[in-house]
């Protein structure tokens, strides 16, 4: 089964993969304070809503799969009246993956078992720099 990333942990993640300094990327994402970068990282305080288009910048993260986990995880009522009316986006990146896929299956659905689904994970994740 598929474990649930929090924001926290999202951004977790992001953060320590990313090429610059914590300190930088609080800068960048318009925080005044490393300290509250560092606890929206540990889950003791939410990314604001008005910072998510710069917080996903800064990340490399799409700003509406963000906002979309901002909503769902800190406004659950809200994202439940929502989320029926949203079509769900998808990046220009994402885009040219179905496009491939689409080309390399001759235009099939096919079906993909949970040994191939962790295969092409394997193969686009990122690498943790360090």
């Amino acid at each position: 089964m598929k474990r649930y990333t929090t924001v926290a942990e999202l951004l977790e993640k992001m953060i320590d993969a990313h090429e610059k300094p914590q300190k930088e990327i609080a800068v960048l994402a318009g925080f005044s304070s490393t300290n509250f970068l560092s606890m929206i990282k540990h889950g003791e305080a939410k990314v604001p809503l008005a910072a998510v288009p710069r917080v996903a910048k800064v990340l490399g993260l799409d700003p509406q799969h963000l906002a979309r986990k901002v909503v769902e995880e800190y406004h659950p009522e809200l994202w439940a009246a929502l989320k029926g009316s949203m079509a769900y986006h998808i990046t220009d990146n994402e885009a040219v993956l179905i496009a491939c896929l689409r080309e390399a299956t001759w235009n099939s659905d096919p079906h993909f078992d949970g040994r191939t689904l962790f295969d092409i994970a394997r193969v686009i994740r990122k690498p943790k720099s360090r």
